[in-house]
């Protein structure tokens, strides 16, 4: 949506209550019944999204990244095992976010059960960026001990888009990979099971169906 102010106006934000409307508008509800709709100075028009990613807490199965930006807005990002040697284009990502098609190739689709051997994990993603400054941005489910580039592009609030940025990573290494059995003297309740999985999960920096078997 675009709203036009005039100049006099001094309300820096003012609420908006929203209401349903249609045939079957009786049947539904609206989680949020109003908005809050915050005026921005269009001085920002002249500022170009500018913007830094930077590694800042690499696992084994998952990865922070720090997203340092001069203005708000929205981070578009292509993650790839590496080499990524033909990044995808801004609108390129932009439409496959909007038809929520994440995950481009996985471990878990049919052309690397049946066809390939080797690991292939390309996806795409999204963030709002909501103020300048330092930003984190957590992607999980990543494979082990393998190298990654993430690329991406800034956003701003007025449209603009940035130039293409890129990182390479790689993730953190197994190790010495140890079976525990465990077993237990009486019987415990699910609350209690919960905290012993969730103990050996934090242990080893992993997820539960990687370091248990029912």
């Amino acid at each position: 949506m675009s709203f036009c102010t005039s100049s006099t106006l001094t309300a820096t934000s003012f609420p908006i209550t929203l209401n349903l409307g249609g045939d079957n508008s009786a049947s539904f509800t609206l989680s949020q019944p109003t908005t809050t709709i915050n005026i921005i100075s269009n001085s920002s028009l002249t500022v170009a999204p500018t913007f830094t990613i930077t590694p800042s807490n690499v696992q084994k199965t998952f990865a922070t990244f720090q997203i340092s930006t001069n203005i708000p807005g929205f981070f578009f990002y292509e993650l790839h095992i590496s080499p990524l040697s033909a990044p995808l284009s801004f609108s390129s990502i932009q439409t496959y976010v909007k038809a929520n098609s994440l995950t481009l190739q996985s471990n878990n689709d049919y052309l690397t059960t049946s066809i390939f051997s080797r690991d292939r994990d390309h996806r795409v993603g999204y963030q709002a960026l909501l103020t300048a400054g330092i930003n984190f941005l957590n992607i999980d489910t990543l494979l082990p001990e393998r190298a990654y580039t993430l690329c991406g592009y800034f956003q701003s609030q007025f449209l603009q888009v940035s130039q293409q940025a890129c990182t390479s990573f790689t993730m953190q290494t197994w190790g010495v990979i140890s079976r525990a059995y465990v077993e237990f003297s009486s019987p415990i309740l699910a609350n209690q099971l919960n905290n012993v999985l969730c103990f050996f999960v934090k242990a080893s920096n992993s997820e539960i169906n990687q370091v248990v078997n029912l």
